[in-house]
């Protein structure tokens, strides 16, 4: 009853996942393209229970790719969402942050995040690690084990000059830092590339500045202006006062 259960929920999730994927490229992608024909409902029905039975057919054949790959399933899913997550979070960032981003550095410094980030995306699942399944399953037979003898060898390690495979080995919690980074970099750089003679102002209600991330800066900014308005104005008097005894005398 327990793996009942659990299946029927799984199977659950990943036919509402089929379907939402389904009606958003109609509504979202299809109907935009096709604005001028109009889909009647037999049509519309139709066409998504094509989509829904493609959508599902190439999930079923993912995860039958999967079972070759190189890497376990949570590895691969922490690359894929830090490779398309950390691009738009940088891009996120510098919205927020930075007053001379404009749009297309932006944009720019996406794309190539993008490109970097798919990049060392299929290095990592396809290159850097041996394979260690036959057939992309795990062994059932005990043919060519090594019989029970207690033997103390040295390990030896393999080591590779390949910059790329190096690359490549980083750790999957690297990918949302690295993109991220990337994308707020290569917005700045090409910010004085593209946007050096734009003179447009952005409204400052539209930036984070410091202290609405801190707010206790606010008061101890103002603070420290107050204090040293009041050491300026008690200079200026003292030496007022020093002026007016020198010419009594």
């Amino acid at each position: 009853i327990f793996i009942a259960s659990i299946l029927s929920a799984t199977l659950s999730t990943y036919s509402s996942g089929v379907n939402s994927i389904a009606t958003v490229i109609i509504e979202d992608i299809y109907k935009r393209l096709s604005s001028k024909c109009s889909m009647s409902n037999e049509h519309q029905l139709m066409f998504s229970k094509f989509l829904s039975a493609v959508i599902g057919c190439l999930t079923i054949f993912m995860a039958f790719v999967v079972s070759y790959m190189k890497s376990n399933i949570i590895t691969i899913i922490i690359q894929i969402f830090g490779a398309f997550a950390a691009p738009i979070l940088g891009l996120y960032l510098l919205g927020l942050f930075s007053s001379r981003v404009k749009s297309r550095s932006a944009l720019v410094a996406f794309f190539l995040c993008l490109i970097f980030q798919i990049f060392m995306l299929f290095g990592a699942i396809l290159i850097t690690k041996p394979v260690n399944k036959q057939g992309g399953r795990l062994a059932t037979s005990l043919d060519g084990c090594i019989p029970p003898i207690n033997i103390t060898r040295s390990e030896i390690i393999y080591t590779s000059s390949n910059i790329f495979v190096s690359l490549f080995s980083i750790s999957p919690l690297w990918f949302i830092f690295n993109g991220t980074m990337l994308t707020i970099i290569f917005g700045l750089i090409f910010s004085f590339i593209l946007d050096a003679k734009d003179s447009k102002i952005i409204d400052p209600l539209l930036l984070v500045s410091r202290y609405d991330i801190f707010p206790c800066l606010s008061s101890l900014t103002k603070n420290t202006v107050k204090r040293i308005v009041i050491q300026k104005h008690n200079t200026i008097s003292n030496n007022d006062n020093i002026i007016e005894q020198e010419s009594m005398i």
